[in-house]
Order: C-alpha cells, then structure tokens, then sequence
C-alpha cells in the first residue's frame, strides 16, 4: 500500500539487481561448435541483434535529448508565468500560497525529468566491431572467419546490453517524472483560472440570476 502511495507521488527505479556483464563460456564454446551448415544463419542473427542493439541506443538517446529540451523550454515559461501571474500582494493570501506551491512542485517533477534524460545522455562505455577486430579474425579458413566474427558480434552486444538498458532506464524515469509534471501543469492552470476567473464567472452568474429574477433583487 504504501509503495503505491509513494510510486504516484514520487517514482523510484525498482532495483533487479547487477546485471552480468560477462560472457558465459558455454555460448563461446557453442559458437566455437557450430556445424558449417548453421554458421551462416548464425552469423546473420548475431548481426542483427548487434545492429538493434546499436539502433535502440541511437534511439533512446535521441529521445531523450528531445526530453532535455522540452522540459527545459516548459520550465522556463512556468517561471515566466509564475512571475506574472503571482505578484507579491498575490503571494501573501492563501490562494496564491497554494498555487505556488502546486508550482514548485511541478518544477521538481520537471527538474527531476531533465535530470534523467541528462543520465541517459551520459557518456558510457559501448562497443563496437571495428576494423581492427576484423583483420585480428581473419584467416584463411572461411568457416573459422565467420565463426570468430560471430563470437565478436556477440562479445559487443552482451557488454553493451547493460548500458543500453542503463540509459533506457533513465529514460523511463524521465518519462515518468515528466507525466507527473503534466498533472500538476493542469492543476497549475485550473487553479490559475479559478482564481482570477473565479471572481468574473460568480459576478456573471449573480447577475444573469438578478436579471432573471428581478424578485431576488
């Protein structure tokens, strides 16, 4: 209950754990195993999962770049509006005391958002199949070729998986900090118009009721 109560107010990255990030031998060895007939499907698989690996970091990352930027952009104008809209006799009454309070609060959520979508910008170790890993598995036999590049495509996505889920962890967070922001952006601008309009909309209705009933007057 009370994990609830505290995961909708204020959301916290579950711990699974440390994630291994060594290569189990037995995976080298079955690679190592591998009948000529099965080498070429192999190796198109470990391909792609490097290539997805590799994209889902692109893409997690261009992600949040974007966060970074919007969140900012909305912080700078709920100041703005904090600003104009709470003046310093605004500030003293009770209204205005809890529409700045609904205000900094959505400043952390936001501040809290920008916070993540930086660590998932963060720079981190990441492998990659370079030339030099190429020439190094060449040899003349092309089975053996295949099967050393397939043990490299699968050394550098394993190493990257931790960082990659990593920053689409933060990512997440940011996400969710975000979302909660956007709550209390609305409750921010209900109550800003509750309290400016509020005075408007009651003299409307007390005088659409008097010119209805002129008994009432």
């Amino acid at each position: 209950m009370w994990r609830q109560f505290r995961e909708f107010f204020w959301p916290i990255l579950d711990d699974d754990g440390p994630r291994p990030r060594d290569i189990e031998p037995s995976v080298m060895e079955t690679v190592a195993k591998t009948k000529a007939a099965t080498i070429e499907p192999m190796l198109l698989e470990a391909t792609r999962a490097y290539e997805e690996e590799r994209l889902r970091r692109q893409t997690v990352e261009g992600k949040a770049a974007q966060m970074a930027t919007f969140n900012t952009l909305i912080v700078t104008v709920a100041i703005g509006v904090a600003s104009l809209f709470y003046s310093d006799g605004v500030q003293t009454t009770l209204l205005g005391f809890v529409g700045m309070a609904i205000m900094m609060i959505m400043l952390i959520y936001l501040v809290k958002s920008i916070w993540f979508s930086m660590k998932a910008l963060e720079r981190a170790a990441f492998h990659v199949v370079t030339v030099e890993d190429v020439l190094k598995t060449a040899t003349a036999d092309v089975n053996s070729f295949k099967k050393s590049m397939i043990q490299e495509y699968v050394r550098c996505t394993k190493l990257n998986y931790q960082t990659i889920n990593s920053k689409v962890d933060n990512m997440v967070m940011s996400q969710e900090f975000f979302k909660r922001a956007i709550v209390t952006l609305t409750l921010e601008g209900l109550w800003i118009g509750g309290f400016y309009l509020g005075p408007t909309i009651y003299s409307f209705w007390s005088s659409l009721v008097c010119l209805l009933c002129p008994a009432l007057q």
